[in-house]
């Protein structure tokens, strides 16, 4: 026991080093460009430096490390040396095929994906500067291949029908109850899920809305547009028409009454809180987070019997997807028009949808058949 505790004591000097130093959010990674790139490690700081440079989010830049580093254990087994002292020359397509293969064995094939592209992207930078004739990424096979290409499950028509339908009504949702639950908000859940199924944004996106990123089209009563964050802090903006309008509006009115604030406010219902104020919120009137989000999503599949068509553990994101398969059959809608739309960075991520052709942004939107269910 004395020997254990003794030992217990003694540093750990086979702990490993990462590929690349966490940093605070504050901070930068630095890189010279056109200093001579020896070691994977500086490779990857060039290339963190530079997605700071495009303004890619804290969380962005943590998933990437994650990514890099993850790897960076991996060649570091294969090759015996410490992980942030990789030679450059590991960049080949047998070393990281082999880092791949095994990476794979305790991923999901999404984790994969994300994992190759991080790496396809800091590889394709020795190509562009001409550092190396070809980037090996494209020879590496994983998992991650297939994946990328599958198009995810959509909802089916019938199944979004029957969604807006239970969300529009009390005794639907709500069921017969004397004292409902305070998280079980209809209204609420209805705007969100609508708003999902019209503009294809992500659970954070929602989250972010605050009133002062949905402004009044002045010459179309109703129409309003909607300033989206996205991945990286980049910024879109839709229009939702009338019928979205009017949901929302619904939801408003409950909210005021559930939650009232001062008086002085406003009459008109989208001028009642700040413009900083969140759009969503919980019950207790605080901002609502992706998680919240989720359960309310699950419940409302739950209590619309959407059962065999849902995507486990990513419903939300299923919507996401079922709005892009609905544009992506409409010979209307280009390409790019549905890659704005979605807020994709490359056209690769939209090509899972279409290879359509078409008209303008607003057309695209309002081509949208979930319009057609809220007559």
């Amino acid at each position: 026991m004395d020997e254990q505790n003794e030992n217990s004591k003694k540093p750990n000097t086979k702990q490993k080093t990462e590929m690349v130093e966490t940093i605070g959010e504050e901070f930068r990674y630095k890189w010279r460009t056109g200093t001579e790139v020896e070691t994977i490690t500086q490779l990857a700081t060039w290339f963190l430096s530079r997605c700071q440079g495009q303004r890619k989010s804290p969380n962005t830049i943590r998933s990437y490390r994650n990514a890099i580093n993850s790897m960076g254990r991996i060649l570091s087994d294969i090759s015996g040396e410490p992980a942030n002292a990789l030679p450059i020359e590991l960049i080949n397509r047998n070393d990281l095929g082999d880092a791949f293969n095994e990476y794979a064995t305790t991923r999901a094939p999404s984790s994969q994906q994300q994992c190759w592209t991080v790496w396809n992207s800091m590889c394709q930078l020795l190509v562009d500067y001409e550092m190396s004739e070809r980037n090996p990424m494209g020879q590496v096979v994983t998992a991650a291949n297939n994946f990328a290409n599958r198009i995810p499950t959509p909802l089916s028509s019938e199944d979004v029908d029957q969604l807006l339908r239970t969300l529009a009504s009390d005794v639907e949702y709500n069921g017969d109850f004397t004292s409902p639950h305070p998280a079980r908000w209809r209204e609420r859940d209805h705007a969100m899920i609508l708003l999902f199924l019209v503009t294809g944004m992500r659970e954070s996106e929602l989250c972010g809305i605050d009133f002062k990123d949905i402004k009044e089209i002045y010459e179309e009563p109703g129409a309003r547009t909607l300033k989206i964050r996205g991945k990286g802090n980049k910024e879109r903006v839709q229009i939702f028409e009338k019928e979205v309008s009017k949901v929302l509006e619904d939801y408003l009115e409950s909210r005021r009454l559930k939650l009232p604030v001062e008086e002085g406010r406003s009459e008109n219902i989208w001028k009642y809180w700040k413009p900083n104020d969140p759009v969503f919120v919980n019950h207790l009137g605080q901002r609502i987070t992706p998680s919240t989000v989720y359960y309310r999503v699950k419940y409302a599949f739950d209590v619309a019997g959407i059962t065999g068509s849902r995507s486990q553990g990513a419903l939300v994101h299923q919507l996401r997807h079922t709005v892009a398969t609905m544009l992506a059959n409409d010979p209307n809608v280009t390409i790019h028009e549905l890659k704005h739309l979605l807020g994709h960075e490359s056209l690769r991520s939209t090509e899972r949808y279409t290879r359509g052709a078409g008209k303008a942004t607003r057309d695209a939107a309002r081509s949208n058949p979930v319009y057609n269910m809220l007559d």
